[in-house]
């Protein structure tokens, strides 16, 4: 799919936010989502659970959440967990059906997500003349971000994983 496919997709429902997970207060909603979910962590690490399955976001990854889920979210080995999130496309249709659930991103990636989730978010709080076009505009570079690593050659992916061990 296009990015201009996801953009006729996107509308003014767009949510920015940001939140903290303490250890022992999960996050379980109420119902299944209404909405997709791009999320960013700042800071700690968050144990995702939807139909059986676990998964762990670190921080500086990426995850996803598509529409319908029923999920819990939580702190993982930390105090708290903090992340950066986008609420979007509130309809029963994924526009974003190709990406998995996390992304570690490359190092060298980690730095850009992390600048376009604070953007938006940024944005969303002022509420400036234009702003959700603007938080869309940034959702969808980080989709276009994320459909460009998912096709990254294995020896790119490679590389990043041993500099971001060697890093670390």
């Amino acid at each position: 799919m296009e990015l201009s496919d996801y953009s006729r997709q996107l509308n003014d429902k767009t949510v920015v936010f940001t939140d903290t997970l303490t250890q022992g207060t999960p996050y379980i909603p109420r119902k299944p989502r209404d909405h997709e979910s791009l999320f960013f962590v700042t800071n700690g690490t968050l144990l995702y659970e939807n139909t059986g399955k676990r998964s762990i976001v670190r921080t500086g990854a990426v995850g996803y959440i598509p529409c319908g889920s029923i999920d819990k979210s939580a702190a993982y080995e930390c105090e708290s967990v903090s992340y950066i999130a986008f609420n979007f496309n509130h309809s029963t249709e994924r526009i974003i059906p190709s990406l998995p659930f996390s992304t570690e991103c490359a190092l060298d990636l980690t730095h850009q997500y992390e600048k376009l989730f604070t953007e938006a978010y940024a944005c969303f709080l002022r509420k400036a003349s234009g702003y959700i076009t603007v938080c869309n505009g940034l959702l969808l570079q980080i989709i276009g971000f994320l459909c460009g690593e998912g096709t990254a050659d294995n020896q790119t992916q490679k590389k990043a994983k041993q500099i971001e061990a060697a890093v670390t």
